[in-house]
């Protein structure tokens, strides 16, 4: 499910930028190519698990999102910018952690059906990641901020590849197994 505060580049117009004191205003040429997305999407990334797979295309798309609204603009010598028609980055993030969350709790749901081995750790790895998220949710809410630095996507962007790539891979496959449920087999 893709989040409301999510359109495509397309229906959004560049706002204004900030500029650094004593810098020049300078125009950019307007491009009609499509920006390049902060993560692109791999096909070696698709599980073939239908609720995964979407969460994880839809979860890409958040952090793209996020990366695109409430970055860091490089052409203007990595000044932070929010877009101003992005609504508040503490209602982007809630989504994002309201979005993570639904998905682990299918996860932990066909886990448990399927009498997945790994449930314990799985859970508990994502058990930290919504700790982290909340966190930085929360801190962001106290300070006021508006945007994000490189660092801190590029975190967001480690954490959900890593996941994806190794844990999920590892419960795809079992669930993917023939069988039936709880025996490692399709109880999708």
């Amino acid at each position: 499910m893709t989040p409301s505060w999510v359109t495509p580049d397309s229906d959004r117009r560049p706002g204004p930028r900030r500029e650094s004191v004593g810098q020049p205003r300078t125009q950019r040429p307007q491009s009609t190519a499509r920006p390049t997305p902060y993560l692109e999407w791999r096909e070696t990334w698709t599980l073939e698990v239908g609720f995964m797979d979407e969460d994880h295309r839809a979860l890409a798309v958040m952090l793209n999102c996020l990366a695109r609204d409430y970055g860091v603009d490089p052409p203007v010598l990595g000044n932070p910018i929010r877009r101003p028609d992005a609504p508040s980055l503490q209602e982007a993030l809630e989504e994002l952690v309201g979005h993570t969350r639904a998905h682990f709790q299918r996860e932990e749901e066909v886990m448990r059906i399927d009498g997945y081995p790994g449930l314990a750790d799985h859970k508990s790895e994502h058990d930290l990641l919504l700790a982290e998220l909340s966190m930085l949710a929360r801190g962001l809410r106290q300070s006021g901020r508006q945007w994000l630095d490189r660092d801190l996507l590029d975190s967001l962007k480690d954490w959900f590849l890593g996941h994806l790539l190794e844990q999920d891979r590892e419960l795809a496959d079992f669930l993917k197994r023939p069988g039936p449920p709880g025996d490692g087999g399709p109880g999708l």
